[in-house]
């Protein structure tokens, strides 16, 4: 017998049926596997547009603090640090 062929059943062994839950649960995880597959590109777009979304917003809460906080400042507080380091 081949490795590769699935074995004879016999009169006497049973069948055994996976659970439906295992099935169910086995069959989302493929379909959104293949989804995020097939969509890559759009997704990572998608990422790309959150991410300036968000971007957007912070500058915009940090312009409303009182004095205003600029793009430089922001750079030199984040970045700075990261510098230093190597």
């Amino acid at each position: 017998m081949d490795i590769h062929e699935e074995p004879q059943l016999t009169d006497t062994e049973e069948t055994v049926e996976a659970p439906k839950c295992a099935i169910k649960t086995r069959s989302i995880f493929s379909s959104a596997r293949e989804f995020v597959t097939d969509n890559t590109g759009l997704l990572l777009v998608l990422l790309a547009q959150a991410f300036l979304t968000m971007m957007h917003a912070a500058a915009k809460q940090l312009s409303t603090v009182d004095p205003p906080v600029s793009a430089l400042q922001v750079r030199i507080i984040l970045i700075q640090p990261l510098d230093n380091q190597w």
